[in-house]
């Protein structure tokens, strides 16, 4: 979900702020949003003491790398995990994240460097139907 997003690439006739709805073109050909999305590790946290799920919330900057995001873009950000670990009693922890898109933003694959020992590294793929 993405609450506001800010384009670099509007009309000048178009406000270059979106709220929730988010048209896929302003985000792609270049952009910086706020975001909120859910998480989930299908691989095993036993040893973490953290949760299967999560919730990401930060920003990130979309960057064009071909035909105006169309076919390639990539994003840089950072975020805040709401993620408990019972074992040290935290309720989080902060990360950046970088990321490469390609078919209109649908596929991508993120990468994440968290600020915690315990899950250090994410990597995920990004699925989003418009």
């Amino acid at each position: 979900m993405t609450p506001l997003n800010i384009s670099f690439s509007t009309n000048k006739f178009v406000s270059p702020v979106q709220f929730f709805f988010v048209n896929p073109m302003r985000k792609y050909t270049g952009s910086l949003e706020f975001f909120v999305q859910p998480e989930l590790a299908i691989g095993s946290n036993d040893y973490s003491g953290f949760n299967k799920t999560g919730l990401g919330v930060g920003s990130r900057l979309n960057i064009p790398l071909k035909n105006y995001g169309e076919h390639l873009y990539m994003s840089l950000g950072g975020k805040y995990t709401f993620r408990k670990n019972e074992s040290e009693n935290i309720d989080g922890y902060y990360g950046i994240e970088g990321g490469v898109y390609a078919i209109f933003g649908i596929l991508g694959l993120q990468a994440n460097y968290n600020f915690n020992e315990n899950s250090r590294y994410n990597f995920g793929i990004y699925f989003k139907y418009w």
